[in-house]
């Protein structure tokens, strides 16, 4: 089972996503960094093996650029989602650095990239 966070306004049909999981929770808060957005409506899901891909590629058709990805977590394993990209990462700090370089470059906000801290919580 893989965990992580779909937050409302990085897609334009979150519920075409949201079939697929199955929501454990949300809470509506801003982004760090990033309070001009507004509120935005994080939903805590896990996705099953079987759907893990179908959601990946959904996300990254969909994600909007620049500054919005999308993340899942299963033990040892990290998928990032950004427009045309599902990146990969196991808790190696090379590996995460080259993702944390990556997003910054596609627009994404630095203290929103605590890619470790993904790893112990998902939901974060």
């Amino acid at each position: 089972m893989f965990r992580g966070v779909l937050i409302d306004q990085s897609v334009p049909r979150p519920e075409v996503i949201l079939k697929l999981t199955e929501v454990v929770s949300y809470r509506e808060t801003t982004l760090e960094s990033e309070s001009f957005r507004g509120k935005v409506l994080f939903h805590n899901i896990k996705v099953s093996d079987k759907n893990l891909w179908h959601v990946l590629y959904e996300v990254m058709q969909s994600i909007k650029s620049p500054g919005w990805f999308f993340h899942l977590v299963s033990d040892d394993l990290l998928y990032i989602v950004m427009p045309n990209a599902i990146l990969t990462s196991t808790n190696d700090e090379k590996e995460l650095m080259n993702i944390f370089d990556y997003a910054i470059h596609h627009g994404i906000h630095p203290k929103q990239l605590d890619l470790k801290k993904l790893f112990s919580n998902p939901f974060s």
